[in-house]
């Protein structure tokens, strides 16, 4: 097995080789610091034995060679309109001073970083009573404190890359919606937080796409676009050049 992929892997290095200009470009190779997933709930995140678990990770992934990491920057536990839901027994103030740390130990190893806004998962982080909380809203409230979570996320942490919207589907199901969004009402979704970043100063390049559409991405190629709808910081939040 070991000399079949070591010829799988010389054939594609050969292949890179043939095609290759010679002109790198701005790449970060990175992994997802899955000890920090916040879909395990705030009551696992926020152990200290949690962040134990991080830091061995990192090091794990320096130590790779890995050049950047992405962490995911939970709808809504960085909104702190949601602490005051019946049934949250955290403080936002904690969630956001987990995050800080977490960051600077990323810096402090010469990582980039990479933030996604993700909607958690109610099966997943049980702790949380994020069905209901999710059922009391609407789409565009949803829209906007996604966007105020991206804001916080950009001015508080910082991140190299931010991430405004990757699964439709998921997010769909995570927010219980009777249907699958479509492509436009994806989009509305997200611009939401472009607006709101603009509107905050906070300028920079958005790719629009997305991940997939479980259903009509398949069907109709509705969207051949990059693969994230990623918005690049400049300034004082954007590391990389």
């Amino acid at each position: 097995m070991c000399s079949e992929l070591q010829g799988y892997l010389d054939s594609f290095n050969s292949t890179l080789t043939t095609h290759w200009n010679g002109q790198k470009s701005d790449v970060a190779f990175s992994a997802e610091l899955m000890s920090a997933n916040n879909n395990t709930g705030l009551g696992y995140l926020l152990d200290p034995a949690t962040f134990t678990a991080v830091v061995v990770e990192l090091n794990a992934d320096a130590q790779l060679g890995v050049q950047a990491v992405k962490i995911e920057g939970g709808y809504p536990i960085l909104y702190q309109p949601f602490y005051s839901f019946q049934g949250v027994n955290y403080s936002y103030t904690d969630v956001v001073n987990f995050y800080k740390k977490l960051v600077a130990e990323i810096r402090r190893r010469g990582l980039k970083l990479v933030i996604e806004v993700n909607v958690m998962s109610p099966t997943l982080a049980t702790d949380l009573p994020l069905k209901a909380y999710f059922s009391s809203l609407s789409l565009s409230q949803i829209a906007a404190g996604r966007a105020q979570v991206a804001q916080t996320i950009a001015q508080e942490l910082q991140p190299d890359w931010l991430t405004l919207g990757a699964e439709p589907d998921t997010d769909s199901i995570f927010l219980g919606l009777p249907s699958e969004m479509t492509p436009q009402q994806y989009a509305s979704y997200t611009s939401t937080s472009i607006t709101q970043l603009r509107g905050a100063g906070i300028n920079g390049h958005p790719l629009i796409g997305a991940r997939r559409w479980r259903l009509a991405a398949e069907r109709s190629r509705l969207h051949p676009g990059p693969r994230h709808h990623r918005h690049r910081l400049p300034g004082h939040a954007r590391r990389c050049r």
